[in-house]
């Protein structure tokens, strides 16, 4: 029975700390939507494909092309694999890539009629097309209920303290869905997105100290955000003495485990001041 009674706690401090998170969130980043250029769902879904192990910058720049040469789900569906990859190798991955957006144009054209489906089951059954990609098309192209768990969800999500230690998208989705409401969910996770390039990206090289403090959520980061450490030693070499200088990672300290409900229980008292510059 207690242990179910700590459960229910956590769960309702965390449907707290989401609220307020996107309550945060909404206040500094107005604006949220998918930062991959589309005109029509199948373009999304060409687009969401590339993007893996890309920038969304570079994709937008590529599809230029793939689009002015393949106008319709029906002209993609007809062009070989190879074709495709000439176009799309600057994305990284040309040949898996070009291969899935082959498949998945020519099941659209064979069994929807050049159409994108409605239902997330039948997104998921299309070649090349994971929870990420069928989530990220439910929210942005038919508006409905949706959370994206991509590389800056997943990380922020940890280190706020929405979710514990999890890494796996799948599993960072379901813990998403129990505490954010299903409306906020696509938005939250675009937000996502903006405040982890903005704010905490990880490939800044800057103390944690100094970054742990920034941005809309400043306050609420219950570990310090990954940085580096700049190294200084000698190093003696055939008689001459040598200083060897360069950068160490540096890996945050997680919080143990027991003190995280003590941890939830000072966030939702306040007690954390939230530097947020007015």
């Amino acid at each position: 029975m207690r242990g179910k009674t700590i459960c229910a706690e956590d769960l309702t401090a965390k449907k707290e700390l989401a609220l307020e998170v996107i309550r945060r969130l909404k206040a500094e980043y107005p604006d949220a939507g998918c930062t991959l250029d589309y005109d029509h769902a199948w373009q999304l879904l060409v687009s969401v494909r590339l993007a893996a192990q890309c920038t969304d910058a570079r994709v937008n720049i590529v599809v230029q092309d793939l689009f002015a040469k393949y106008p319709s789900v029906a002209a993609l569906a007809e062009a070989e694999p190879e074709d495709i990859e000439a176009i799309v190798k600057p994305c990284g991955l040309g040949r898996s890539k070009a291969r899935d957006i082959s498949a998945c144009m020519r099941m659209l054209r064979d069994k929807y009629d050049c159409k994108v489906p409605t239902t997330f089951e039948e997104l998921l059954a299309l070649p090349g097309v994971g929870r990420k990609s069928a989530n990220l098309i439910m929210g942005d192209v038919f508006g409905k209920p949706a959370i994206v768990t991509d590389t800056h969800c997943i990380r922020l999500c940890n280190k706020i303290g929405l979710v514990d230690g999890i890494k796996e998208p799948q599993k960072v989705e379901m813990a998403l869905w129990k505490i954010v409401p299903p409306e906020e969910g696509s938005d939250l996770c675009h937000r996502f997105v903006m405040h982890g390039r903005a704010v905490c990206n990880v490939g800044l090289v800057v103390y944690p100290a100094v970054r742990r403090h920034r941005g809309a959520l400043a306050g609420y980061h219950r570990q310090p955000l990954h940085g580096y450490q700049h190294f200084h030693r000698p190093q003696h070499r055939a008689g001459h003495p040598r200083q060897l200088c360069g950068r160490i990672r540096v890996r945050p300290r997680r919080h143990p485990r027991h003190r995280h409900h003590q941890f939830l229980h000072h966030l939702g008292a306040g007690c954390l001041h939230l530097h947020l510059g007015g």
